[in-house]
């Protein structure tokens, strides 16, 4: 038996746990030897979709295994659907399955925040720091347009990949030639 029959990690959840249960057992009342043991693998997940372990038996009706489903949030935004494959054996026993659990997430769409509206920049400094950050979940790919900054201004990097880590960057100044 797997529990629960849905996974649902919605626009906030990161991992949700499967658990994983041998109902068979051995035969006559758990007691057989050697035991029958359920073996079970997840293969071939949505690639939005890591799971962990990926394989594992059960040895009898009273084990139970929790697997890990986690979603990366970091693809393209929208509305994900799949099944999660669970194929069992019932190792020397000829009986065997799988069983898909469905799984259903949302990744929003990336949004991009500065840590601040102006930049003021002390007199004879020669740079002034900025964060960009990504306050939405797919990853977001940004770029500064120089073209029409004056001579003596620049910016450290001008595009870039932010994830779920903001990215430190800089106006540089170059005071040469500007009137003290």
């Amino acid at each position: 038996r797997i529990t629960p029959a849905l996974l649902d990690f919605g626009t906030g959840t990161n991992a949700l746990t499967l658990d994983l249960r041998n109902i068979g057992g051995a035969y006559p009342q758990d007691v057989a030897e050697p035991p029958v043991r359920l073996l079970w693998a997840v293969d071939d997940e949505p690639t939005w979709l890591s799971v962990d372990p990926e394989e594992g038996w059960l040895a009898s009706a009273r084990d139970t295994q929790s697997v890990t489903v986690t979603i990366d949030r970091t693809g393209d935004a929208g509305a994900y659907t799949g099944f999660v494959p669970v194929a069992w054996s019932a190792g020397t026993v000829a009986v065997g399955g799988t069983l898909y659990v469905p799984v259903i997430g949302t990744i929003t769409p990336a949004v991009l925040t500065l840590s601040t509206d102006t930049l003021d920049v002390p007199d004879g400094a020669n740079f002034a720091e900025f964060t960009i950050e990504n306050v939405g979940q797919s990853h977001l790919t940004w770029s500064i347009d120089t073209s029409g900054f004056p001579d003596w201004l620049d910016v450290n990097y001008d595009r870039g990949l932010v994830s779920d880590e903001p990215f430190e960057d800089a106006v540089l100044i170059n005071r040469t030639g500007l009137p003290a």
